[in-house]
């Protein structure tokens, strides 16, 4: 950089400087200049650096026609009074390559349908989640039951910690419930007590049980019997929204007719780009999967977190970003591709579709639209970000509306079964947990031990 700006640069910087320094023996901006320079040289240099640096990096940048991909390592800063300023900039640039056919390319894809046993599924989990309990004091227990209990267990070697659970509510033969709970519980009546001893597996699904032998005692407090709502109009009239069952049932099937059309369509999408990337070979910057490794264990740590699971405890770090890197690297190849077509196709992400993301982002993150907006213009290049991620967005659906859709293959379809069968097993799983704690909320502590009582999931 020329000498002549370089020291207009520092002038200012020592006006500044001269300004704000209190110093002993001067009055406020009246010490000298040459006094300044030598007192505050470091902070003079970095900040005349912090000015000039970058701003005549992404100038010259632009003069070139070179787009960095993030932030450059600058090096051998060469910095005197009245001489030129030198640097040299290292960065990596978007990698030019060769965009090959993307039009016309073939993806398995049929539209959805909804079968009425798919609707009937659903309605039981429904009636499984608005499930009533209700008290049996004419029998004891049997399976299918709910015990209200209260255990203690204590190692049989008589070393570690035992465990003490007040008031929870556990099936009688539950598929979720230790069969030694269940085997010993079965045939006891309110106000009895069973003893009996667990020896847990080393590969036990609850590391705080597994490996221990434990001595349980345990209380019945009350029977209690699972009650379902039937399935007619009074059902459909009790969640406020609909007046007769056939009404219900309708909505159902909308709702799982979207949620299967928009499981086809994302898998289809997502099968796109991954051939476009197997067809296109080109090295993409580490900056850029770096960014995106950041991004996916973020991600991964909010899903842990979610979880109740410590990111810090339970996860070899090493070994998942391992693991990650070739995903990552493909992902960017990915985006690389469809951002070269968005350019071909002319595709921009407008300002409508900006304000509808806004919309929808302030509702996910639970905040006003101004909030969010005053959030993202403090945060330099976060508009350029959610612009680009639209953008990226609308080139897949170009490419998938501009595909030849084919019959899936029987694979592809064993494989959205096992998917929905899972996501259906995932959400009783969260239903039944409801379920109990609207009978008798047993307190934090408890329902962080309710696991021991539960076999792992297959």
């Amino acid at each position: 950089m020329p000498a002549d700006v370089v020291r207009q640069a520092t002038e200012k910087v020592v006006r500044d400087v001269q300004k704000q320094a209190r110093i002993p023996g001067f009055r406020p901006g009246k010490a000298p200049v040459s006094f300044i320079k030598q007192r505050f040289a470091n902070q003079i240099r970095e900040e005349v650096l912090q000015d000039l640096v970058p701003t005549h990096f992404r100038n010259r940048a632009l003069e070139e026609k070179l787009a960095p991909v993030a932030m450059p390592s600058f090096q051998d800063v060469e910095y005197k009074d009245d001489e030129p300023l030198k640097f040299k900039a290292v960065f990596e640039v978007l990698p030019e390559f060769e965009l090959g056919e993307y039009h016309g390319l073939e993806v398995e894809f049929a539209e959805p349908e909804v079968k009425d046993s798919e609707i009937d599924r659903a309605l039981a989990r429904w009636q499984e989640r608005d499930a009533t309990f209700e008290p049996v004091d004419d029998r004891p227990l049997v399976d299918g039951d709910f015990a209200d209990v209260s255990f203690e267990g204590h190692p049989v070697s008589g070393k570690g910690t035992p465990v003490k659970v007040d008031d929870v509510l556990i099936e009688i033969g539950g598929k979720e419930t230790v069969t030694e709970f269940s085997d010993n519980l079965r045939g006891a009546k309110p106000g009895e007590s069973r003893e009996f001893s667990i020896d847990y597996p080393a590969d036990f699904h609850d590391q705080r049980l597994a490996g221990r032998h434990l001595k349980y005692t345990v209380k019945v407090h009350a029977i209690k019997a699972k009650k379902l709502a039937d399935l007619d109009d009074d059902f459909a009239k009790a969640t406020g929204e609909f007046d007769t069952l056939q009404e219900l049932r309708d909505d159902i099937r909308a709702r799982l007719l979207q949620q299967k059309r928009h499981r086809r369509v994302t898998e289809a999408k997502n099968k796109l780009v991954e051939n476009l990337v197997a067809a296109h070979d080109f090295p993409v910057p580490e900056a850029m999967v770096e960014r995106q490794l950041e991004m996916r264990m973020e991600r991964f740590v909010r899903q842990l977190q979610s979880e109740g699971i410590d990111p810090a405890k339970s996860i070899d770090w090493e070994a998942w970003r391992n693991s990650q890197i070739d995903p990552a690297r493909r992902e960017v190849r990915g985006d690389l591709i469809l951002d070269k077509i968005a350019d071909r196709e002319g595709i921009q992400a407008t300002d409508d579709e900006y304000a509808q993301e806004i919309r929808f982002m302030a509702r996910a993150t639970r905040q006003s639209e101004d909030t969010l907006r005053g959030r993202i213009k403090r945060d330099n290049g976060a508009e350029g970000r959610i612009r680009y991620r639209i953008r990226i967005g609308k080139a897949q659906e170009f490419l998938f509306n501009g595909a030849k859709h084919v019959e899936p293959s029987a694979e592809t379809a064993a494989q959205e079964a096992a998917a929905i069968a899972h996501e259906e097993e995932h959400e009783h799983d969260h239903d039944h947990s409801h379920g109990a704690d609207t009978v008798e909320a047993p307190g934090e502590d408890a329902n962080e031990l309710l696991e021991q009582v539960q076999e792992p999931h297959e």
